[in-house]
């Protein structure tokens, strides 16, 4: 208790021996008239001044004393906080207000393969990868303008070797008293082998989906298969039972016949289209062909359905680059769905309108079109206005075009429905310049594009 005023106990105490001693010396032995109100006086203020001088000492000192021990304190959380980072599997950053890196620990170095001195002052966004950099300038934009202070991300970084990384970002905003971003404080886990497991989950999803779909259209096409197949038997059956009567080989009917069997081949042939496996086996192929191929395979079922198909504008000089068999699935599902909007039957149209670069597909039906609230919808998974359907077929026919680099495009009126393929045209590598590739990528982007899609 003692301590906290020792100060002003020893200056007050020294005051008084001083004066004591003074008073003697003048009054006893230089025997000076004394003066009673005028030393009470002085002796009162010369000792309130010397209290207020020493109590200040002993403030200061306490103030001193008290510096000293947050000193301590904080050395000691520094110590454990720089301890506790290091040991951290996850890397921890910090940035100031224009997002420069202020403080890392070593868990950086061994994510990035940059060292400290190669990353501090840097700006975070310069080591994350182009394509996520925008999306994470949005991210951060939208939280700022929300006075949000946590978000968690997953982005890509770009280490020293060059190779992009995955991680899974935990960042937390500070705000100054004006409600500005001082700085920026978080954490990071790499998440790559995770992203990759995810990616197989999606491929292999995928695959199982065409596959189901696959089956699907293989189902719904049997009946018609049938139909297509009994008639030329028939007419093969005919024929042979004449030949047999008369003993009579006609050529007519010998080329009959053969026309009949080759009938059937057709059909059996691209029906086993649909079986093969999904291997994703690109190469150029006739694009022109195969459009023939799939209306020959589902040219049954559109007679069944009082359907006529009608392509026109198609010549055997275009080529694209890719698998084959799932561009003929997406151009059968894509038929059916035109067939199939019309109940009553009418004419299904399929008709180009390329560039120098793209192949432009439009399969038209005659039915009573799409309305406006359910085409939004149109293309999105598991969503189908079929009873029976499975709303995956025109959202497999998407992704399929996607891997193709191309896209597609649904319109609709109330005099029917159009859906745009469309795909990059197979050109052989000595016909391609600079100018050629910045002209396809041009194009592509100005076709138009529809909101459904």
């Amino acid at each position: 208790m003692f301590k906290k005023y020792k100060g002003r106990i020893i200056s007050t105490s020294v005051y008084l021996i001083s004066v004591s001693v003074w008073s003697l010396i003048t009054y006893g032995y230089f025997k000076h008239d004394f003066n009673l109100w005028l030393n009470v006086t002085y002796t009162i203020l010369i000792g309130l001044v010397v209290w207020w001088q020493a109590s200040f000492y002993d403030r200061s000192k306490a103030l001193v004393e008290q510096l000293h021990e947050t000193e301590e304190q904080y050395l000691q959380l520094l110590n454990t906080y720089t301890f506790i980072t290091e040991q951290l599997a996850s890397t921890v950053f910090f940035c100031d207000k224009e997002g420069k890196l202020v403080l890392l620990n070593p868990a950086w170095e061994q994510l990035t393969g940059y060292s400290f001195e190669e990353s501090l002052g840097k700006n975070f966004l310069d080591f994350i990868h182009p394509n996520d950099r925008e999306k994470s300038i949005t991210t951060f934009t939208r939280l700022i303008e929300k006075k949000q202070e946590t978000v968690k991300e997953e982005i890509r970084i770009i280490t020293k070797s060059g190779e992009p990384i995955w991680v899974e970002k935990n960042s937390k905003i500070q705000y100054d008293d004006c409600g500005k971003p001082k700085s920026f404080t978080g954490a990071m886990m790499e998440i790559t082998n995770r992203k990759l497991n995810e990616e197989r989950l999606i491929e292999m999803n995928d695959y199982l989906t065409i596959q189901s779909e696959k089956l699907k259209v293989v189902a719904q096409l049997s009946a018609s298969i049938a139909h297509e197949v009994r008639n030329p038997l028939t007419s093969i059956s005919g024929f042979l039972q004449l030949i047999k009567e008369n003993k009579d080989l006609k050529d007519d009917y010998i080329d009959i016949i053969f026309a009949e069997l080759e009938r059937i081949g057709l059909v059996l042939n691209e029906l086993l289209v649909l079986s093969k496996p999904n291997s994703r086996n690109f190469q150029p192929f006739n694009f022109a062909k195969a459009l023939e191929y799939v209306v020959a395979l589902i040219s049954s079922e559109a007679n069944m359905r009082n359907t006529d198909i009608q392509v026109s504008g198609f010549d055997q000089s275009e080529w694209v680059y890719g698998d084959e068999n799932q561009i003929k699935q997406v151009l059968i599902n894509l038929i059916k769905n035109a067939i199939e909007a019309m109940p009553e039957g009418g004419v299904v149209e399929i008709t180009k309108s390329s560039t120098p670069s793209h192949i432009v597909v439009h399969v038209t039906d005659s039915g009573p079109g799409i309305p406006d609230e359910v085409l939004k919808y149109i293309g999105h998974p598991f969503f189908t206005t079929k009873e029976t359907g499975t709303g995956l077929g025109l959202s497999i026919c998407k992704k399929i075009l996607e891997n193709h680099k191309g896209k597609m495009e649904i319109e609709s009126t109330n005099n029917g429905t159009t859906i745009k393929v469309i795909l990059p045209r197979y050109l052989q590598k000595e016909e391609v310049t600079n100018e050629e590739e910045k002209l396809a990528e041009t194009e592509f982007d100005a076709l138009p594009k529809a909101e459904n899609t």
